[in-house]
């Protein structure tokens, strides 16, 4: 029953609330819904939940941008943020452009390779409660192409995915959006045909460029006025849904928020029924039994062939009818590897680990 706040209430609402709904009655107030609730936690998610924001100059942003992390739900709920046009330099330490519980990695333009005189950049601040195991793998600078790529082994991932790639992508307005193109391709197929498993995730501002390999873009809304520039592309289906921000400061980029959407293959697949012969040493007893009386003769015929079914099928019938039945469940993402003889061996180092036998663990290890 509901409890009225209101000592002084009426006879006739107290009548009332007797016959609400029990959804009404039992609903909990003051949860958070939606995609806030989605991210709230970071390490149980199983793709990161993202920032795409083009700043246009990081330097006069920092303290909108720190208060944003601080005290935004999107922006402090992230698992990584993507921050293209920086317009860093290497004069400018990452102490300048650090923020509480993220880890700064820049990929800043080279001027010289450009012929700029400023601008263009790529940033990831990667959420250390969601990845600590982070690694620079790639970072291509060019007058036509500026990428920052990042290796993520995050403290949770579905089964399926063994290692996440975070792309960040800019290509400036004046580009040549073929080349840049032709070698963002060349770099993700690399990453694809190494790691066929691993979830690769692909944002920034593409201006004009698009890209023309099989992927699946997420970005659904116009992101500067009326044109649609800053995109999301990933090889994983169904992996996020986006959401428009308020630009970061003076940018004319809308800032975009990218919640994961993507539901694990454990649970989209029912686990298997398997039922398995238990076979011990009084079914081997009784086996002998069988066929130490048995008058084989009988089964010997002119046709080998015909001969070999009926001895295989009288054998299959004494071993079935001599043996029990054992019926389990085998979890439907479960790798062919991983056998009872490895999970029993897991088990036993996690609990030498736990007792504090390093004895009991190398002995486990040498297994």
């Amino acid at each position: 029953m509901l409890k009225f706040r209101d000592h002084k209430c009426t006879d006739t609402v107290k009548q009332i609330a007797p016959s609400l709904p029990q959804k009404l009655v039992h609903r909990q107030r003051g949860k958070r819904g939606g995609r806030n609730r989605t991210v709230h936690k970071h390490r149980k998610l199983a793709l990161p939940a993202i920032i795409l924001a083009n700043v246009r100059s990081i330097n006069n942003k920092v303290d909108e941008l720190d208060a944003l992390i601080r005290y935004n739900y999107a922006y402090k709920n992230a698992s990584a943020i993507a921050i293209t046009e920086t317009w860093l330099t290497d004069t400018i330490s990452d102490n300048n452009v650090s923020f509480d519980g993220f880890n700064v990695y820049r990929a800043d333009r080279d001027n010289a390779a450009c012929n700029k005189s400023r601008g263009g950049g790529c940033m990831w601040l990667v959420k250390k409660e969601w990845c600590t195991n982070t690694s620079v793998h790639r970072c291509f600078l060019s007058a036509n192409l500026e990428l920052l790529h990042l290796k993520c082994r995050p403290h949770f991932l579905p089964r399926e995915i063994n290692v996440v790639n975070l792309f960040a992508v800019y290509i400036p307005p004046d580009a040549d959006t073929s080349v840049a193109i032709e070698n963002l391709e060349t770099f993700v197929e690399q990453c694809l045909m190494n790691q066929p498993d691993s979830a690769v995730i692909i944002v920034g501002d593409f201006n004009k460029a698009r890209l023309t390999i099989k992927l699946h873009q997420y970005v659904s809304f116009n992101t500067r006025a009326n044109n649609k520039l800053d995109l999301c592309y990933s090889n994983v289906k169904d992996a996020f849904k986006s959401y428009k921000l308020p630009p970061v400061g003076s940018s004319d980029h809308c800032a975009i928020q990218l919640v994961p959407t993507y539901t694990p293959a454990h649970k989209k697949r029912k686990n298997k029924k398997i039922t398995k012969q238990v076979i011990d040493s009084e079914t081997i007893d009784k086996c002998k039994a069988a066929f130490d009386t048995t008058n084989w003769e009988l089964f010997t015929t002119s046709n080998v062939d015909q001969t070999v079914e009926v001895i295989t099928d009288y054998i299959n019938h004494v071993v079935a009818s001599n043996s029990t039945t054992k019926q389990f469940y085998s979890n439907s993402n479960q790798r062919p590897w991983m056998t009872a003889n490895i999970k029993s061996l897991l088990e036993a180092k996690r609990a030498a680990h736990k007792n504090n036998s390093k004895t009991e663990e190398k002995r486990s290890r040498k297994k």
